[in-house]
């Protein structure tokens, strides 16, 4: 699902002159049909597992992400609650009021961003490259204007990869560069505030 709506949203990018509106709208559309569909299968794997832990002798959890792992299991904790008759009334309403379950839920549910999940980066990968691939597209359109010298080099149309590649070169280099920069300063202020230099 991941590829297609990726797919779509480059069809609809290279059927137009590419504006910077149109692409950070599509890339916000992508952003959340993505973060959307991730939610859908998610969901549909924990009604998966809670089925096979409950009407099997087997158990199910996603071992592959810690988070999720202790939700389920809360989950677990709680419609054992509901449903076994040897707890008193009211232990499903304490545990819910008295655990971490309800921060967890909404942390691990609702803002995907902040899960270590394999799986959410694993589908977001067709997105990320999407990015990637309009941010090439914008910054050689402004190196182009520029700098028209640039456009024999950045010829996006032409060579989208190589144009991808030189342009996250360059991106990298600042990144880095400016990060070496902020470490030589911190490095130097903390030597001067301990007395070294």
């Amino acid at each position: 699902m991941a590829l297609l709506k990726t797919r779509l949203i480059i069809k609809l990018l290279t059927g137009s002159r590419l504006s910077v509106k149109k692409s950070f709208l599509l890339l916000g559309i992508d952003l959340l049909v993505g973060m959307f569909l991730f939610q859908i299968f998610y969901l549909i794997f924990y009604v998966a597992s809670l089925y096979v832990n409950f009407r099997t002798t087997y158990r199910l959890f996603p071992g592959a992400d810690p988070y999720n792992f202790l939700v389920s299991f809360d989950i677990l904790i709680m419609l054992m609650f509901l449903t076994f008759p040897s707890y008193p009334a009211g232990t499903f309403f304490t545990f819910l009021t008295h655990s971490h379950a309800i921060p967890l839920f909404l942390i691990t549910m609702l803002i995907p961003l902040f899960l270590t999940s394999v799986f959410f980066y694993a589908s977001m990968m067709p997105s990320i490259w999407l990015w990637l691939f309009v941010a090439a597209g914008l910054a050689s359109r402004l190196l182009g204007k520029i700098y028209p010298q640039a456009l024999i080099v950045l010829d996006f149309e032409q060579n989208p990869l190589r144009t991808l590649g030189l342009v996250l070169a360059i991106a990298l280099s600042f990144i880095w560069l400016m990060l070496g920069a902020a470490a030589y300063v911190y490095a130097e202020g903390v030597l001067r505030l301990l007395g070294v230099r």
